[in-house]
């Protein structure tokens, strides 16, 4: 009986810093999930604002709603409403986004003919653990509406060379 007592307290003994190796374990895991999770976060809320913004111009572009200060700009009146509208940074993001607006090629635009929105962003990591994945990575949105009004402007216009996709 005594000899039993003695292996189970040898046994508890021998366990004490189990914990602590599964913990040392463990963590490295859980702080990449984590970190991962706040980047990802950042990186989608930035792509849904960058979205939503883009959209919002267009919708402006195709009313021919002109942001006020846009009238006497060294731009064209659409794109410093494009980027006003869509702002100059975002979560997850590096910089002011790139924009431009494209009319269709051929002659003036009129009423429900197309114009297209577009902006680009630079992703970067905010927690920096997973910035071989993100940073300098680009992020393109584009919106596409009819116009409903007819434009005051009907030329295409990017101040930084940046074109909608094709």
């Amino acid at each position: 009986m005594r000899l039993h007592r003695w292996t189970e307290r040898r046994r508890e003994l021998d366990e004490r810093g189990a914990s602590l190796v599964e913990f040392a374990l463990v963590l490295p895991v859980f702080v990449l999930l984590l970190f991962g999770l706040i980047d990802f976060g950042l990186v989608l809320g930035g792509f849904i604002t960058l979205r939503a913004e883009v959209n919002a111009a267009a919708r402006n572009i195709s009313v021919d709603q002109i942001a006020p200060g846009c009238n006497g700009s060294t731009t064209t009146a659409f794109y410093c409403t494009a980027q006003q509208a869509i702002g100059s940074s975002l979560p997850g993001t590096s910089g002011t986004p790139s924009v431009a607006i494209a009319f269709p090629d051929g002659s003036s635009p009129t009423v429900g003919d197309p114009v297209e929105v577009c902006a680009q962003t630079t992703l970067v990591s905010a927690t920096g653990l997973l910035g071989f994945l993100l940073d300098g990575r680009h992020v393109t949105v584009e919106s596409v509406v009819r116009l409903e009004q007819p434009p005051t402007e009907t030329t295409s216009s990017s101040t930084t060379g940046f074109q909608c996709p094709a």
